[in-house]
């Protein structure tokens, strides 16, 4: 016979029969779908992974941040990145259609102190 001292609720399918550990690093996490901020944020910042690469707007959107421009315009503004648009080109999408004025965006400068992850907006 098994001891019945826990409350039935506690444990079931799905459920957790013990605590989760806190995390107790500063870094923060997200899944690759989240559409946090803070994760587009991210996205942005490791989508230039070297030193002269242009990115488009429509790469951006593949990668999950459907407002580029705006995301990059707060990164420059309120988390220190330099991040300019240094081309507009035509570019055709991958279902053949032209969009013009497409904007490039190349990573100039990163903050020196803080990640994006800790950044609060």
């Amino acid at each position: 016979m098994t001891d019945d001292t826990t409350n039935p609720k506690d444990k079931g399918p799905g459920r957790q029969s013990k605590p989760l550990d806190k995390d107790t690093t500063n870094t923060r996490k997200f899944s690759a779908k989240s559409t946090m901020t803070e994760a587009q944020y991210d996205r942005i910042d490791r989508a230039f992974d070297y030193a002269g690469k242009l990115i488009s707007t429509l790469d951006f959107r593949k990668m999950g941040v459907i407002h580029p421009s705006g995301r990059i315009k707060e990164m420059n503004e309120k988390l220190g990145y330099y991040i300019p648009t240094v081309d507009q080109r035509t570019v055709i999408d991958d279902q053949g259609f032209p969009h013009p004025r497409i904007a490039f965006y190349e990573l100039i400068d990163r903050p020196k102190t803080t990640s994006v992850s800790d950044a609060t907006v």
